[in-house]
């Protein structure tokens, strides 16, 4: 199972007014992506606030730039931050975190030494 973990700490607690209705619009856009290869590569997208695992999410679209997602056009942060269009966001479903792939998740999380240092990405592959 191949893991994108993102720090959501900002976004989640609501740090620089960002307007995300949820865990998984914390989770699915604005991003900076190191490698956008890498990041189509991942099974799961899984949102970290403060060390702990807020969302896990499986793209049912790849990840685009979000000048190129439709449904992303009127929303409030990007019509206030206009240079987000050239970041990346994904289109997905939530996973259950009782759920057997949550679980399993979970236990890869709670196993792996890193944490989080800034906003950045880390790959599990």
């Amino acid at each position: 199972m191949k893991l994108l973990y993102l720090c959501i700490t900002k976004a989640y607690n609501g740090v620089s007014n960002f307007k995300r209705k949820d865990i998984y619009d914390c989770t699915r856009k604005y991003w900076n992506l190191n490698s956008l290869s890498k990041a189509n590569e991942a099974d799961y997208i899984v949102g970290v606030a403060k060390g702990v695992i807020k969302g896990i999410f499986k793209k049912t679209e790849p990840w685009k730039l979000v000048k190129d997602i439709l449904e992303l056009q009127n929303d409030a942060e990007l019509r206030e931050n206009p240079e987000y269009r050239y970041r990346y966001a994904f289109i997905g479903t939530s996973i259950p975190l009782d759920s057997e792939i949550g679980k399993e998740v979970l236990k890869e999380y709670d196993t792996n030494p890193f944490r989080f240092f800034g906003n950045v990405e880390h790959y599990n592959f």
